[in-house]
């Protein structure tokens, strides 16, 4: 298993980037300062429980990449991945 921290999730402008996937928002949550994404990988979600990834961002970033085409190219930078035992 291998977890990463919700404000660690980078939002890349290139999908050929290491570890890049595609993702698409499955739903959002807003609070004050920021908002949650869910995030499907590979492919789109079939609902809005159907997802793999929740990305914490600041409202600030949140109005540069809300309205990108999907899928949207995130990253899971290697030196921010913890892995986890089962």
């Amino acid at each position: 298993h291998v977890g990463i921290r919700a404000h660690q999730i980078a939002f890349l402008n290139c999908p050929d980037a290491p570890n890049a996937l595609p993702a698409w928002v499955a739903h959002t949550s807003e609070t004050p300062h920021r908002m949650t994404v869910f995030l499907k990988l590979g492919q789109p979600p079939a609902d809005a429980d159907d997802y793999h990834l929740r990305a914490e961002v600041f409202k600030e970033k949140w109005a540069t990449i809300k309205n990108r085409p999907l899928p949207w190219s995130v990253g899971l930078p290697p030196a921010q991945l913890l892995l986890l035992r089962p």
